[in-house]
């Protein structure tokens, strides 16, 4: 369930409710709470951010290829790509 609060229109008007599978990527295969917070959570002292509507959102990827060619074009994104099934609670 997403715990932040979330600017004046947010979430932007293209985004739809979608139940399906997603990947991220870790930096190691140790996944913890904080691989799953904003830029807002992780650098409150940045105003600009609180406003800013993708700044509350974090990155995931349509398919594993795509998650796997991010990696090689930026290796200090991480290493690990973690399958996240996205569905409703209600």
């Amino acid at each position: 369930m997403y715990k932040e609060s979330l600017p004046i229109n947010c979430p932007l008007s293209g985004a739809i409710e979608d139940e399906r599978l997603l990947f991220r990527i870790f930096a190691d295969e140790n996944v913890i709470e904080n691989n799953f917070k904003s830029y807002v959570s992780l650098h409150p002292e940045r105003d600009h951010y609180k406003a800013n509507c993708k700044a509350h959102g974090i990155s995931l990827f349509d398919t594993k290829e795509v998650a796997i060619s991010y990696i090689k074009r930026n290796p200090s994104l991480g290493n690990c790509i973690a399958e996240i099934e996205v569905t409703r609670l209600w």
